[in-house]
């Protein structure tokens, strides 16, 4: 939307540069060079921002993955726990039934 708005008035200047110049006012000529120089460099900007932009959207979608990974590492830790404590329990209670040596 930014880069949109920043096209209509380049093209705005260049609708006006002609005119300008026709009716002699030459020094306008470099004015609107530098302006153009301007939006060229504008431009380069708004890439790189595009370019940040979409390097932190990457990142942000990498540390939802690992989230989501650990969540589940998480999940498998607590059933591997949940199985080792019911192990002990059975064990436990073979060892005082006299069924376990």
């Amino acid at each position: 939307m930014f880069f949109d708005q920043i096209k209509t008035i380049e093209s705005k200047f260049k609708d006006i540069l002609p005119i300008v110049i026709s009716l002699g006012l030459f020094w306008v000529d470099d004015f609107m060079l530098d302006i153009e120089i301007n939006f060229v460099n504008l431009e380069n900007l708004c890439d790189d921002w595009g370019f940040k932009e979409n390097e932190i959207i990457d990142a942000h979608n990498m540390l939802r993955s690992t989230q989501a990974n650990l969540a589940v590492l998480e999940g498998k830790i607590m059933i591997v726990r949940e199985k080792h404590s019911k192990l002990d329990h059975t064990r436990r209670d073979l060892v005082y039934s006299g069924l376990h040596p």
